[in-house]
């Protein structure tokens, strides 16, 4: 069975209709939809060689007695989910604090601090601290994508759509970085700090079974997170056996067809972009 996510789905339809609008002069629709996808396809990047190789990494890595005391996997796993933004991390802190239940509230600080280290000291292999986004910098990028629409409709061209474009894009990918930064991340870290859903079993056919599922199929994120263990400053044993586990959750996906569906699925997806984006082209001439 060929596995299509629902954005690829969505995407002959926006490419047939990006083209129709661009036919008829139609220049705004055309513009959302350009800054959309390229902010969409600039989040799907980030996710797959970014933060998904580094939860894989630390999920594969194993937490027995002899793995030093970050290594439990909770604040590592809160400290990627941050996509390394301190304020997350310190909003969901303040979050935390509203817990009733003081055995979690305790958990929750304790989990969230602990991450914080993890994330100013670099330790988390693949994540490291960066500047968050700024309200300023969301005013300015529309200032400017609204003065080359100003011109543009002034002047009469249509190289004015560049630009016009490019701002947006880059105000909208901002604003969602703001999203994540100061609202929807500190939730999430905060819920799953307090969570008391109990870790996977540490034995390798549990752990590779979850990495395949994690990984929904795509081979690329198993392979960044190889080279993340391997910087990482864990126990060469602990290096080998994560490297078996993710062989494991590799061999698993290619046996069952889930890495071949997936492949088939987005080359599907972008085929029928183009034929969506040509029949639309064809139709008006």
């Amino acid at each position: 069975m060929i596995r299509v996510g629902p954005v690829a789905m969505a995407a002959p339809l926006a490419t047939g209709g990006a083209v129709l609008a661009a036919r008829n002069d139609i220049w705004l629709p055309v513009i959302a939809l350009v800054a959309g996808a390229a902010v969409l396809a600039r989040r799907h990047i980030a996710e797959q060689r970014r933060w998904l190789p580094a939860l894989l990494a630390a999920k594969a890595l194993p937490t027995d007695g002899a793995a030093p005391e970050w290594a439990e996997v909770a604040p590592v796993e809160l400290a990627i989910l941050s996509k390394g933004l301190p304020a997350s991390l310190d909003r969901a802190v303040q979050l935390g604090h509203d817990e009733p239940d003081l055995r979690r509230w305790a958990r929750s600080i304790d989990r969230l601090t602990t991450a914080s280290h993890l994330l100013h000291t670099e330790t988390v292999p693949g994540v490291q601290p960066r500047r968050g986004a700024s309200p300023k910098a969301i005013a300015l990028l529309v200032a400017a994508a609204g003065a080359a629409l100003i011109a543009g409709t002034a002047t009469g061209s249509r190289w004015w759509l560049v630009p016009m474009t490019v701002g947006y894009a880059a105000a909208l990918a901002v604003w969602t970085d703001w999203q994540y930064e100061h609202r929807a991340g500190p939730a999430l870290l905060a819920r799953r700090a307090s969570s008391d859903q109990p870790p996977i079993a540490d034995d390798d056919t549990a752990v590779a079974v979850w990495l395949a599922a994690v990984s929904a199929g795509r081979l690329g994120p198993l392979q960044r997170s190889v080279g993340l263990i391997e910087t990482s400053d864990r126990l060469a044993e602990h290096k080998v056996r994560a490297r078996r586990r993710l062989a494991m959750a590799r061999v698993l996906l290619e046996r069952c067809g889930l890495a071949r569906s997936r492949r088939a699925g987005d080359a599907l997806a972008g085929a029928a972009a183009v034929a969506s984006a040509g029949a639309a082209w064809w139709l008006t001439m």
